[in-house]
């Protein structure tokens, strides 16, 4: 029979693993939150860019 003991050191570098895997977790939720926030202004933006173009085209006529 095998018995397993973990030492502090062992408790202490998981609970660190888990600290930064959840701090990079955070990270990437809130990139992707930027990033899908920056889309939306860019599509809206393409939008209004489509929409003056259509009406710098009929002023012309």
């Amino acid at each position: 029979m095998r018995v397993t003991v973990e030492t502090d050191n062992d408790s202490e570098s998981d609970s660190d693993e888990k600290d930064i895997h959840n701090e990079l977790k955070d990270e990437l939720i809130t990139l992707t939150n930027d990033i899908d926030m920056k889309q939306k202004l860019i599509d809206e933006l393409e939008l209004s860019q489509r929409r003056m173009q259509t009406m710098r085209q009929h002023s012309r006529r």
